[in-house]
């Protein structure tokens, strides 16, 4: 699923902890997650798993929910629907 790239929930969560994507994919799960796949999902090309959703809301402490994670154009701001309509 090729989704516009945005500013999701997950990336201003992350940012607003201030970690790296690395960081934060490090902190997903027992073993964390390959840093590729979390930028992939901050970046809405790919959605995550619902398990995987779970896991990366329950690594921001719920800063970022599973609903955001698994339908990111529903949070989005009308500023960044409009960005995503001219890319």
């Amino acid at each position: 699923m090729n989704q516009p790239r945005l500013i999701t929930a997950l990336k201003r969560a992350r940012e607003e902890k201030g970690w790296t994507q690395r960081e934060a994919a490090s902190r997903v799960g027992k073993n964390g997650m390959d840093h590729g796949h979390f930028h992939r999902i901050e970046t809405g090309e790919v959605r995550p798993h619902p398990r995987l959703a779970k896991e990366i809301s329950l690594a921001f402490g719920n800063a970022v929910t599973r609903d955001q994670l698994l339908f990111p154009e529903d949070y989005m701001t009308e500023e960044e629907q409009l960005e995503a309509k001219a890319s």
